[in-house]
């Protein structure tokens, strides 16, 4: 069995902390044959901070991933002063699929009672870490705005990793072209290179390329710039867009 981690979302942290400092300490048994400190990682009421790991564990083992705050920034020992959130428990011979845990376990109510800390842990139990999506993200492109033709009337296109997953489309101006309803989400890896292209008679003409780099402190939640596309860097007349997107796990 593997057991990959994929995520910690943060609903609300501590009363009083506009940030926290949540760490990972896993464990094998028998044996304690593994033990990995992942973090601390810091995070706010309502972020996501992408994980990603992968543990194997093998028949008639079980392992412990538990969730400690850490008490000073940059402190991450599990020591006395630092507060155990809760623990996930995972046996070999546990059923495979995708699961959440919430933490801490048990505190306050969320009916009639101030809820207070919350974190939700998302993670698979699979047979084979091939299993695992090649492409673990979902690329969704929202909008597409021209701020300057290139002529009167430009035919655009847009691919990624170089397919065309938009277009040719007809754009002048100061036109805005919503995406959500006609472009699926894109399932991409941890990097993926997005281009604007221009359809002519002749020959394409490319208005500009973004590589989209997905690390491990990646903030799902945080608004993110546009890409901004522009042929000629700014001459009067050149090829200038905006576009919008999001990225969100596969899973």
């Amino acid at each position: 069995m593997w057991i990959r981690v994929k995520s910690i979302h943060c609903v609300s942290t501590g009363p009083g902390e506009l940030t926290e400092e949540p760490f990972f300490i896993v464990s094998r048994y028998p044996g304690n044959a593994l033990s990995e400190t992942w973090g601390p990682f810091s995070i706010r009421d309502g972020q996501t901070t992408l994980l990603n790991r992968l543990i194997e564990n093998p028949p008639g083992n079980t392992v412990q991933i538990t969730l400690f705050d850490s008490d000073e920034p940059g402190h991450h020992g599990g020591g006395p002063h630092d507060d155990h959130l809760g623990e996930i428990r995972v046996d070999s011979s546990d059923t495979r699929g995708s699961f959440n845990a919430i933490f801490p376990h048990y505190e306050g109510m969320h009916g009639g009672r101030s809820r207070q800390r919350e974190y939700i842990i998302y993670y698979d139990l699979i047979d084979d870490e091939r299993d695992l999506p090649v492409k673990p993200y979902l690329l969704q492109l929202v909008s597409l705005h021209c701020r300057d033709a290139q002529e009167r009337k430009d035919r655009v296109f847009i691919t990624v990793d170089g397919e065309r997953v938009l277009g040719p489309r007809n754009m002048k101006t100061g036109d805005i072209l919503p995406l959500v309803s006609s472009v699926d989400p894109i399932p991409i890896g941890s990097a993926a290179t997005i281009e604007l292209w221009e359809q002519d008679s002749n020959r394409n003409d490319k208005f500009g390329s973004f590589t989209l780099v997905i690390r491990s402190d990646f903030n799902f939640d945080r608004p993110l710039d546009p890409i901004r596309f522009h042929r000629d860097k700014g001459i009067t007349g050149d090829a200038t867009y905006n576009l919008y997107y999001r990225v969100t796990p596969s899973s």
